[in-house]
C-alpha cells in the first residue's frame, strides 16, 4: 500500500500501435493490444486484441479474443471470440470458437472451425434454417447467409429469378469456372433467401 493506493499486480498491460506508426513483425505480446497503425508480419497475442478503424495487419494473427474494425490481410486463429464490426475487413481464413459478423463487416475467406464442425458429422440446423450445419459457435447478426464464406454484409438483395446472382453467376456456385474442389463456393449476402433469419 502506497499513500492509500493499492498496486494491482494482476493488471494487464495495454499496448497501442498508434496511427502513423508502422511495425515490422513478428510481434509477441499479452494483455490488451490496440492496433491503429500498420503491422507487417505475424502477431501472436495472449489476451484481447483490437484492430481499430484505420488499423491494418498484414500477416497471420493469433489471439485469445479479436475485435476487428480495421483490416487484416492474413489468416486468423482466435481461441475465443472473433468479432468483425462495422467497417471491419478480414481477407483470409479464420479458425475461431465463435464468430460474430456485424452489419457492415466483411469476411472473405474460409471459416475453418465451421469446416471442422461439418467434418465431425452432420447435426441438425437450428429452427429457422439460418444456422450453419455442424457449427454451433457461429453467431450472425442480421439476415446473413447460411455459411461464413465470402460474407459481405453491406447490402441486402434477393437473388434474381432462376437462382442466378446478377453480379457473380449461379447462386449455388456449381458452374463457376476455376472453383477448386476442396473449397466451398463463396456465398454473398444478397444471395441469401429473403426472410432467412440468423441467430
Amino acid at each position: 500500500m502506497f499513500f492509500g493506493w493499492r498496486w494491482k499486480q494482476d493488471a494487464l498491460p495495454y499496448s497501442v500501435i498508434d496511427r502513423g506508426t508502422e511495425v515490422q513483425g513478428p510481434i509477441r505480446s499479452r494483455g490488451v493490444l490496440e492496433v491503429r497503425g500498420h503491422v507487417r508480419g505475424a502477431v501472436i497475442h495472449e489476451g484481447r486484441m483490437v484492430v481499430a478503424p484505420g488499423g491494418v495487419c498484414s500477416g497471420p494473427v493469433r489471439s485469445d479474443d479479436l475485435y476487428l474494425q480495421g483490416e487484416i490481410h492474413g489468416d486468423v486463429t482466435v481461441t475465443g471470440t472473433l468479432r468483425i464490426g462495422n467497417g471491419g475487413q478480414l481477407y483470409g481464413d479464420a479458425d475461431c470458437r465463435r464468430l460474430i459478423i456485424d452489419p457492415g463487416g466483411c469476411f472473405v475467406g474460409i471459416n475453418r472451425s465451421e469446416l471442422e464442425g461439418r467434418a465431425a458429422g452432420p447435426t441438425a440446423a437450428p429452427a429457422g434454417g439460418g444456422g450453419a450445419v455442424g457449427c454451433s459457435g457461429v453467431q450472425r447478426r442480421g439476415a446473413l447467409p447460411p455459411t461464413g464464406l465470402g460474407v459481405r454484409s453491406r447490402g441486402r438483395r434477393a437473388a434474381r429469378p432462376g437462382g442466378h446472382c446478377r453480379d457473380h453467376g449461379p447462386a449455388d456456385g456449381a458452374a463457376r469456372p476455376g472453383a477448386a474442389d476442396h473449397r466451398l463456393p463463396r456465398v454473398h449476402a444478397h444471395e441469401a433467401p429473403v426472410g432467412a433469419g440468423g441467430v
